[in-house]
């Protein structure tokens, strides 16, 4: 059994006429909401990932390092930057045999779409949870049965939706 965590980066800086968007740092509020969110998920024992697939934004870079300060392997996909459900899916079912545990950090409205799709679509309980709200500096954790090419087609658990600030709902 292996373990998906998607986690969509804490809040940002508002963008800054003619700033690029890939440059917005976190908040203190945002790095505050990250911060219980990295006690959370270690509380829980979901704080480690054998792999990681982090957009290469100012603020997703900072809410990883937050999370995993010491991550060893750190995939900075382009693709992951504003890339819609289908596309992280697609980036995931790359994912090479043993990676046991793969901690995905991104954006909306993508991450919350793979989330719903993960956990078996807006018609589902949890799909239906997902889809209200995937806020920023929450987190969505999948057991995940079968191998990475087949993620997505059977043998995926949502087991727990971290919201910010939050004790963390079971799911």
């Amino acid at each position: 059994m292996a373990r998906l965590i998607l986690v969509r980066h804490g809040a940002a800086a508002n963008k800054a006429q003619g700033a690029d968007d890939r440059e917005r740092p976190l908040t203190p509020a945002g790095r505050a909401d990250i911060s219980a969110l990295t006690r959370r998920l270690g509380a829980e024992g979901v704080d480690s990932a054998t792999h990681v697939l982090c957009s290469p934004s100012r603020r997703t870079r900072e809410t990883l390092e937050l999370l995993l300060p010491h991550a060893i392997s750190v995939d900075s996909n382009p693709a992951l930057y504003l890339g819609d459900g289908p596309a992280l899916l697609k980036l995931l079912r790359y994912i090479e045999v043993p990676a046991k545990s793969v901690m995905m950090v991104g954006h909306n409205p993508g991450m919350q779409q793979l989330a719903v799709e993960l956990a078996g679509g807006p018609a589902t309980q949890s799909g239906r949870a997902l889809a209200e709200e995937f806020p920023a500096a929450a987190a969505a954790v999948f057991d995940v049965a079968g191998p990475w090419a087949r993620l997505g087609l059977d043998g995926v658990r949502l087991v727990a939706f971290y919201p910010p600030q939050s004790s963390g709902s079971e799911v």
